[in-house]
């Protein structure tokens, strides 16, 4: 569901930017900030979410079969969920910019309305 939510936002986001460009302004002429300096301790929680397996990694490392080659793995994985949700968060926000409004916190309130994103946002509500 979550992978099925990220191709549909990410090829919707495309869309948009082929059809509009990258909207690096809001509607009244202002570009992205490069640091938001209202609600940034809202990315701690985000961050928490992400990575909360991480307390897994010591009894997995115990029982799993190659103990050298466990460190590497970890860092491996991380950078690269690291770089999905970068490339994710930075490519929506370039797509969408110039509509986002604190009302609409949600990234699938910005897909269009037909019956393939409807079936999305009903398979989050399930």
């Amino acid at each position: 569901m979550v992978l099925l939510t990220v191709v549909v936002c990410i090829s919707y986001a495309g869309a948009s930017v082929s059809k509009n460009g990258w909207l690096d302004y809001d509607a009244e002429g202002k570009p992205v900030p490069l640091f938001n300096k209202t609600s940034w301790p809202n990315t701690i929680g985000i961050a928490v979410y992400a990575f909360e397996g991480i307390g897994v990694i010591l009894p997995i490392q115990d029982i799993t079969e190659d103990k050298e080659n466990y460190f590497y793995v970890v860092c491996i994985t991380c950078a690269i969920i690291t770089a999905i949700y970068l490339f994710f968060a930075e490519f929506c926000l370039y797509a969408w910019y110039y509509n986002f409004s604190e009302t609409k916190p949600l990234i699938t309130s910005y897909l269009p309305p037909n019956i393939f994103t409807d079936l999305v946002k009903l398979a989050f509500a399930s």
